[in-house]
């Protein structure tokens, strides 16, 4: 996904980051692909990260040991993903299916995350 993020217009690297709800994404050129730094309460009862904030949608998740499999299906898309924790840090995937104006795009995110503290209430 990285790559093909290079060779997006900047009409279709704008359509990412609204697909990416607005989180405060960098994209570089040269195969340096995009990153993002987002804070995410993750519980028990919500044990991977809620990448969308859009009302309507549906999140569904299997535990199997340290891993959590989880799948999000709202209006005009569809994600799945897996996240393995060991301690205090985590690493896992989403596939997401979004299509936005017409638009059918596919999307592959590699996220890793770091325990900073409690959720706050």
């Amino acid at each position: 996904a990285m790559k093909e993020m290079e060779n997006m217009s900047p009409e279709d690297k704008a359509m990412m980051q609204k697909m990416m709800g607005g989180m405060n994404v960098r994209m570089a050129g040269a195969g340096a692909g995009m990153s993002t730094s987002v804070t995410k309460c993750v519980t028990n009862e919500n044990p991977a990260p809620d990448a969308t904030a859009e009302e309507g949608c549906r999140q569904t998740h299997s535990i199997s040991g340290n891993t959590v499999n989880f799948e999000t299906v709202c209006t005009d898309s569809k994600s799945t993903g897996q996240m393995t924790y060991s301690g205090d840090s985590m690493t896992g995937h989403i596939k997401s299916h979004q299509t936005v104006d017409g638009q059918a795009t596919d999307t592959t995110i590699e996220v890793t995350g770091q325990y900073v503290g409690p959720c706050d209430q």
